[in-house]
């Protein structure tokens, strides 16, 4: 891949018609990058940018769009490392406060022809990493919900998360993280089904994946 067609896909991140002198300015200056902090403290910039947000700054591909304009990065380039430095650029900055505020003010909500999983990560912060970069290669979203015991739902001061989608995607998805990362790594899973009416809490990873499987 030439140097064009690496721009062409940080361009397709924008709204040409809004960002472009965003753009401009976020290409130059990934351009003139030379470490690792200096292409995470960009990713502060894109806030307002629609396509994007704290889930999908942190996976691969998206990192890997970033290095690729960051033609004089020399030290501390791996993904790895510039995730790092995202994930306290997330921390620090607006991200989180717009995005949990967001996320926790959202009902839990099935939605027709979807499945949706709430459930409790064990991973620590680097396997998460890896594991968002699963679920947005199927092209879906991680997000952070609140829930109440009231419901039915896991009662437990760890976060929890949702991932919606159809079954085919979901079970691919949780398939992967099975096979990555162990039966124990996503717990206190909650299904529920639209399509088939089927709801049920305090199951195992590999259940789940059979119930999604089982949807078609």
């Amino acid at each position: 891949m030439n140097e064009n067609d690496r721009i062409e896909r940080y361009r397709a991140l924008f709204d040409m018609t809004k960002d472009n002198l965003l753009f401009e300015d976020t290409l130059s200056l990934l351009q003139r990058a030379t470490k690792a902090r200096e292409v995470a403290e960009v990713v502060a910039r894109l806030f307002d940018v629609g396509s994007i947000n704290s889930d999908r700054v942190v996976t691969k591909e998206f990192i890997g769009i970033l290095i690729g304009v960051a033609s004089h990065l020399q030290k501390g380039g791996s993904v790895n490392n510039i995730r790092e430095h995202i994930n306290s650029i997330i921390a620090r900055d607006r991200w989180k406060a717009r995005e949990k505020e967001g996320r926790e003010s959202k009902p839990f909500k099935i939605n027709e022809d979807t499945i949706s999983i709430n459930f409790t990560v064990t991973l620590d912060r680097e396997k998460f990493a890896l594991l968002q970069d699963i679920i947005h290669q199927m092209d879906m979203v991680l997000s952070r919900v609140t829930v109440s015991h009231f419901d039915g739902r896991p009662d437990t001061v760890l976060p929890v998360y949702q991932l919606q989608g159809v079954s085919p995607s979901v079970a691919v998805a949780l398939r992967k993280i099975y096979d990555k990362f162990g039966a124990d790594s996503l717990t206190d899973i909650h299904y529920a089904s639209e399509s088939s009416g089927f709801d049920r809490g305090h199951l195992t990873l590999l259940q789940t994946i059979q119930l999604a499987e089982n949807e078609y």
